[in-house]
């Protein structure tokens, strides 16, 4: 590593993989498991001269914005179907999802018997049971879970043997231990609730069943606002086909979105996941960004939020009509300017949260906006800030620039929308931000009274 130690921190760890991670495991595997079933295989990518021109691209443009590989999607985006430019990783791994189902069941099962889970004292049986049946079953795609957890077991059983040898066995334990749980509970632990009113016509359910098949460490909760079109069955008939990680919440009346995201948030909480979303219904933004903006949260500790931001760029594609975007951006301008942040995008329908004790006492009380509540969130959030004298809410904010976003045909904003949501900035800035604002909260008053 001495040959790089002063180039780009990207570069050195490409260049660390180049050097250990590629010969000594994914190389190795490969090359044993082809020889051992008489096939060649060939990776065309490790072509010296491919490889020696790679080195030479600068880093900011093998990875954008946390897009990865972001110049060979370019390379070959008039090529190949933008749907497959862009779709999740997908590796060459072994058929575990049919393994853990048929021959290996019994392996599984013995692996991850109550005993043994029990005497680990770290999981709950009936949880790790209840998985196992899901999976067995095929009403979820557990094999992730499944493998990381006979790993854990497995080397905990190991090192038990090692703890009895002293203090410094007992910390490799811990340590060892605590590397297996960051790999069991990514993407374990996400929420996301979707809004709906009158929905039967754009809900995409084929894209909804796919994103569960995909990140089954997801869940999603719908929230009927009320429909009074066919969303219901739509709904019932989405809940039949995913039973486990969909849920439903049908409100008796329409609320309004304010409403029903606030009271699909209290619901998710009551599961105590460890993300908390909300995301448009006519998923304008695609559902695999769910994955980025947890992987985000997981990667900056420091952060609370993720908001998608609609940064119509070249190589992005971000379609919104001229008329809205003109609009959205005087509207936008206003909100930064009133909240005191530079805030880009406050409206786009795509945020995840961290729950901490602040997520819930934010959604507590109804919102008084309709329009304008992801706004209400922002100035509540300031207000509690200033109130207890912590960071700066722009440090806790991290606006991710979309690569993709659709104006989906028959959105509810209109002009007249956006006229209203001028009148309720104002109400916000007064019932928040303004200096009877500030002496309520120093009077220690709840936020909005």
């Amino acid at each position: 590593m001495q040959s790089v130690a002063s180039a780009d921190p990207l570069n050195r760890a490409l260049y660390a993989d180049l050097k250990l991670y590629l010969p000594g495991n994914l190389l190795t595997l490969t090359d044993r498991m082809s020889m051992d079933h008489s096939l060649e295989v060939r990776v065309p990518y490790l072509d010296h001269e491919l490889l020696e021109f790679a080195a030479r691209i600068p880093p900011a443009y093998k990875l954008r914005r946390m897009d990865r590989k972001h110049v060979l999607k370019r390379a070959v985006a008039d090529l190949l179907p933008e749907s497959f430019v862009h779709r999740r990783k997908m590796g060459f791994s072994p058929p575990l999802t049919v393994w853990f189902r048929n021959e290996l069941r019994s392996f599984v099962e013995d692996t991850l018997s109550e005993s043994a889970t029990r005497e680990a004292g770290v999981f709950r049986y009936p949880a790790v049971r209840r998985l196992l049946d899901d999976h067995f079953t095929r009403r979820a795609n557990y094999d992730n879970q499944v493998w990381a957890l006979i790993t854990w077991l497995t080397y905990a059983a190991y090192l038990h043997v090692r703890v009895q040898r002293g203090v410094r066995g007992i910390a490799m334990a811990w340590l060892s231990l605590i590397g297996f749980a960051v790999v069991l509970f990514t993407f374990m632990g996400v929420n996301y609730l979707v809004p709906c009113y009158n929905e039967e016509a754009r809900l995409d359910s084929s894209a909804i069943h796919d994103f569960r098949g995909n990140e089954p460490g997801v869940d999603m909760l719908f929230v009927d606002d009320g429909s009074t079109d066919g969303t219901a069955e739509v709904l019932r008939r989405l809940k039949d086909a995913i039973p486990v990680g969909l849920e439903v919440l049908s409100l008796d009346r329409n609320c309004g979105k304010a409403e029903a995201v606030r009271r699909g948030v209290l619901r998710a909480l009551e599961s105590e996941p460890r993300f908390v979303g909300y995301w448009d219904s006519d998923l304008s933004t695609p559902l695999r960004n769910v994955a980025d903006f947890a992987r985000l949260l997981e990667s900056r500790p420091d952060l609370d939020m993720v908001f998608g931001s609609r940064v119509k760029l070249l190589g992005r594609r971000v379609e919104r009509r001229t008329s809205r975007h003109l609009v959205g951006r005087v509207f936008a301008t206003v909100v930064s300017l009133m909240l005191d942040m530079g805030i880009y995008d406050t409206q786009c329908g795509a945020k995840l949260f961290r729950v901490t004790p602040r997520l819930k006492r934010l959604f507590e009380e109804p919102f008084r906006s309709t329009w304008t509540f992801d706004v209400e969130i922002l100035a509540r959030l300031i207000a509690m800030t200033r109130e207890e004298g912590g960071a700066a809410v722009d440090s806790l904010i991290y606006e991710f620039p979309l690569m993709e976003w659709t104006d989906v045909p028959g959105s509810k904003v209109d002009l007249g929308a956006y006229l209203r949501s001028t009148a309720e900035v104002l109400g916000i800035r007064h019932r928040y931000l303004s200096r009877r604002a500030r002496r309520r909260g120093r009077a220690g008053k709840s936020i909005g009274d």
